[in-house]
């Protein structure tokens, strides 16, 4: 699950560092699992992604950093290269 989830994050965020920006809220549904996050970017390019799974309540801390993403999901380390398409 975690193998297909991440990725999804990922391309979802992928997009420009605008200084200091909280993007709103977002909610998606990835092979039947339903998740919400939010979306930080700060000025130095590091995006952060937090949320959680709905139903399971597992949560994740992710940043993107030049192209990798990396932290924790389900208490759970994780590092992998982002993708290099969005989903929309």
């Amino acid at each position: 699950m975690i193998k297909f989830a991440l990725p999804a994050l990922a391309l979802v965020v992928a997009a420009p560092a605008v200084a200091q920006t909280q993007v709103a809220p977002l909610s998606f549904e990835r092979d039947g699992i339903r998740y919400e996050a939010n979306v930080i970017t700060d000025d130095n390019g590091t995006t952060r992604i937090t949320g959680k799974e709905l139903g399971s309540g597992r949560t994740f801390d992710l940043k993107l950093v030049n192209g990798k993403v990396s932290g924790r999901y389900d208490h759970t380390d994780v590092r992998y290269d982002a993708p290099t398409a969005r989903i929309n």
